[in-house]
């Protein structure tokens, strides 16, 4: 007889798909900030995070893999993925700028036009 409602072995199968996908993206990040020509500093710490998600996960598979099961964690992945490297402003919001992708700070780009006379800035 058919179910609407998954099984507990259906979710443990769908949570293996989602574990596995969001381990492809993010070694498909790693490899594209490899080859974007990022600064000294935004490549260290890039591969310092993960070195310690490879640790983390070696010590405690359980909680990295329900850390990278976060909805925010795919989010975050979309966007840094679908992110221009050879525009550093992509992304950016407010004057401080915001982190990139990668860890490196960029700032806003300038506006495309400039205000009318008399706009409030």
């Amino acid at each position: 007889m058919s179910r609407t409602r998954p099984g507990p072995a259906d979710l443990a199968l769908l949570h293996a798909g989602l574990h596995s996908h969001r381990l492809v993206l993010l070694k498909s990040l790693l490899d594209r900030a490899g080859r974007a020509g990022l600064g000294d500093c935004a490549r260290e710490r890039l591969a310092q995070h993960w070195e310690l998600l490879e640790r983390a996960e070696s010590r405690r598979p359980a909680e990295v893999r329900e850390a990278l099961a976060y909805p925010a964690v795919g989010d975050w992945l979309a966007h840094a993925l679908n992110t221009d490297v050879a525009d550093p402003t992509h992304g950016a919001a407010g004057p401080q700028g915001e982190a990139g992708p990668y860890g490196d700070t960029v700032k806003p780009a300038p506006p495309a036009t400039p205000a009318p006379p008399g706009a409030p800035d």
